[in-house]
């Protein structure tokens, strides 16, 4: 069984308005200035990598059930958010802008769900 389009809807919105509530409740207001740790930085970056790798490449070709490949990548491009806010404060705000801008790749607008069958 196929999900609507509307349950994709329902999950991206909820995954966008969850990204930017992350930020605002979970960042500090004025973090101090700290070296930037490059190690973190490249780990994390196969957070939205592998994310724009299922939008780019994996997604496009799935015929059947887009939900799981959809969750998991909105989900590590979520998570990428997290790497800003806990491990890198000072960077919070780039982070959050990678990930908002990844996780709009993903706009059900653009992802083919295929009709269920009728069974009359």
């Amino acid at each position: 069984m196929n999900p609507p389009k509307v349950i994709l809807w329902i999950i991206w919105v909820s995954i966008l308005l969850a990204v930017v509530s992350f930020r605002v409740f979970l960042g500090e207001k004025n973090p101090t200035e700290e070296p930037l740790d490059a190690g973190i930085v490249m780990v994390s970056s196969f957070l939205l990598f592998g994310s724009l790798i299922i939008r780019t490449l994996i997604l496009p070709k799935r015929a059947h059930n887009p939900l799981p490949l959809f969750v998991a990548g909105t989900g590590l491009a979520e998570a990428f958010v997290f790497v800003g806010i806990f491990l890198i404060p000072y960077c919070k705000d780039l982070f959050l802008a990678m990930s908002i801008a990844c996780i709009t790749s993903y706009n059900p607008v653009f992802i083919k769900v295929p009709r269920q069958a009728t069974g009359r």
